[in-house]
C-alpha cells in the first residue's frame, strides 16, 4: 500500500485536493486540517523510503522547504483558517508537482497529461464569462454585450475577477501554442479529433486571454512570444524585426504616455500612483515581519489595519500587492521569497542550454513551457493572479512537466544540508538589509536565491555527463 502511495502521489492529491481547494468555505477548519494531513502521506511515504524514485532531489527538498516557510506565517496570522485555507492550496499544487515526478513517465504520457491539462484549462475558459467579473472601465476593448453577463453569473465563494482568468491564460497560451507546434496526432492513435480538440482549445484560451485584457499579461506573452520565436530557428527570426515594428508604430500611435497609463490598471488600482501605494504598503510589512510575514492570504487585512491607504478606501479590502515576489515576501517573509526564487532558478535550468532548444521531440513543449512561465514572471511584476487563488496550482504543474521533460536523473550535487545552508544565509543577509535599504535586501534575497537554484541544476547536470 506505501509504495503505491508513494508511486501515485499525482491521483492522491487530486483525489484528495479537489475539495479544499474548490470549496473551501464548504468546510471547517478542523475539516481542513485532516484533510491537509491526507495530503501530506505521500510526502512521509517517500521522505522515509529510501528506495522512492526521485526525480530530481534538489526539486523535492526546496518544494518541502516552500512548504515549511509557511509555518511561521500561522504565528503571525490574524485569521487562522484563512491562512490554512491558502496554505492547502500551495499544498496541493507542490503535491501535483511532487506527484508528476514521483515515478519515471514516458515522454507519450506526459505529453498525455499535458494534453488533458491545456484541454482543462480551455474547459475552464469557457466558463469564464458566466461567473467572472466584468469590469470595463478603461479597458482596451469595450464588449458591453458581454458585460451584461455579469448581471446573471453564478457566484463562486469569492470574488473572480477578469484579471485572475487572464492570468491563467498568460500561462497557459505559450504552452498551448508550443504543443500545436509539436503536434498531438500521436497521442490517441484511435482517436483522429486529438488535433483537433488540441487546435479548439489553443483558440478558446487565446480568445479570453484576449477578452480578460489583463494588460501585464499581454506584456508577459509579447516577451514571451519573442523569446519562443528567436529560439525557433533563423527562418523565423524576422518575425521579430515584424513585431517590434508593431509595437513601435502602437507606442508612436498611441503615444507612450498613453501606454504607461494603460498599463497603470483600471477600477481600485486606477494608475499608478495607487499602484505604486499598493506596493509601498507590501515593503512596510515586509520590513517589520521579515522572517514569517503577515500570514498568507492577509494582506489587504493587515494594510487597512497598521497601514491604511491614503489613495484606497478603507472599505475596500485588496486581495494583494499586484506584484509577485512583493506578495511572496508579505504572505511568507524573505525565507518565503527565497526559497521560491530558488525554485525557479532550479526549473528554469533544468534543460542545459545545449540541449534545452535542439532539434528533438520535445523541443517546442520546452519552448511552450519555458515560455509560459516567462509570460507569469513579466505579468507577475504587474500582477500576482495565480498566487494564493483557487488557480494557484497550475504555475507548480507547468514547473513539473519542464522537469519531467528533461533527462531523467536521480542525483545531485548539493547536499540537503548545503542548500539549507545557503538558503539560511541568503536570507539572513537579506533581512540585515531589510530596514534601511529594503529595495536592496529584495535584490539579494530573490537573484541570491536563483543563482542557488540555478548553480544546484547546472552542477547537477554538469556531474552526470
Amino acid at each position: 500500500m506505501l509504495p503505491w502511495i508513494s508511486r501515485n502521489q499525482l491521483w492522491w492529491t487530486i483525489a484528495f485536493g479537489a475539495v479544499p481547494l474548490f470549496f473551501p468555505h464548504k468546510i471547517s477548519l478542523s475539516t481542513n486540517l485532516i484533510f491537509i494531513g491526507i495530503l501530506a502521506v505521500p510526502w512521509a511515504v517517500r521522505y522515509f523510503r529510501k528506495d522512492a524514485y526521485r526525480h530530481n532531489p534538489t526539486f523535492d527538498f526546496l518544494l518541502f522547504l516552500f512548504l515549511f516557510t509557511h509555518l511561521p506565517g500561522f504565528y503571525a496570522s490574524i485569521d487562522i483558517p484563512l491562512s490554512t485555507e491558502k496554505f492547502t492550496q500551495n499544498l496541493i499544487g507542490v503535491g501535483l508537482a511532487s506527484g508528476l515526478l514521483s515515478k519515471e513517465r514516458s515522454l507519450i504520457d506526459l505529453k498525455r497529461l499535458l494534453f488533458l491539462v491545456i484541454v482543462g484549462c480551455a474547459l475552464l475558459a469557457l466558463l469564464v464569462p458566466f461567473v467572472t467579473k466584468w469590469e470595463w472601465s478603461g479597458k482596451l476593448l469595450q464588449i458591453p454585450g458581454l458585460a451584461q453577463l455579469s448581471s446573471f453569473r453564478y457566484r463562486l465563494s469569492e470574488d473572480v475577477n477578469a484579471n485572475i482568468f487572464g492570468g491563467l491564460m498568460t500561462l497557459m497560451l505559450p504552452v498551448a501554442f508550443g504543443f500545436r507546434l509539436t503536434g498531438a496526432g500521436d497521442l490517441f492513435p484511435q482517436y483522429r479529433y486529438t488535433p483537433r480538440i488540441l487546435d479548439f482549445s489553443l483558440i478558446i484560451i487565446a480568445m479570453m486571454f484576449v477578452l480578460s485584457q489583463a494588460r501585464g499579461g499581454i506584456l508577459g506573452f509579447g516577451i514571451a512570444l519573442l523569446f519562443m520565436v528567436f529560439f525557433l530557428g533563423k527562418k523565423f527570426r524576422w518575425c521579430i524585426a515584424g513585431f517590434l515594428y508593431v509595437v513601435l508604430a502602437g507606442i508612436v500611435w498611441l503615444g507612450p504616455s498613453s501606454i504607461i497609463n494603460l498599463l497603470g490598471g483600471s477600477g481600485i488600482v486606477a494608475g499608478w500612483d495607487v499602484r505604486f501605494e499598493l506596493w509601498s504598503r507590501a515593503l512596510y510589512m515586509i520590513q517589520d515581519f521579515p522572517f514569517s510575514g503577515v500570514g498568507i492570504g492577509l494582506y489587504g487585512r493587515v494594510a487597512n489595519i497598521l497601514y491604511p491607504f491614503f489613495l484606497i478606501s478603507p472599505d475596500e479590502i485588496m486581495g494583494h500587492a499586484h506584484q509577485l515576489l512583493l506578495q511572496i515576501a508579505v504572505d511568507l517573509g524573505i525565507p518565503g521569497l527565497t526559497v521560491y526564487c530558488a525554485i525557479l532558478g532550479c526549473v528554469i535550468s533544468a534543460v542545459p542550454l545545449s540541449k534545452a532548444f535542439a532539434v528533438n521531440s520535445t523541443r517546442f513543449l520546452n519552448l511552450g513551457l519555458l515560455g509560459g512561465l516567462l509570460a507569469m514572471l513579466v505579468h507577475g511584476l504587474l500582477d500576482c493572479p495565480l498566487w494564493s487563488s483557487k488557480l494557484a496550482p497550475t504555475p507548480w504543474i507547468i514547473m513539473a512537466f519542464l522537469l519531467a521533460l528533461t533527462e531523467k536523473k536521480g542525483q545531485t550535487a548539493l547536499k540537503r544540508w548545503e542548500i539549507f545552508t545557503w538558503w539560511l544565509l541568503i536570507s539572513l543577509l537579506a533581512i540585515a538589509q531589510m530596514g534601511d535599504r529594503p529595495l536592496f535586501a529584495l535584490v539579494i534575497a530573490s537573484l541570491g536565491a536563483s543563482i542557488l537554484g540555478v548553480s544546484a541544476q547546472v552542477s547537477r547536470f554538469s556531474l552526470q555527463s
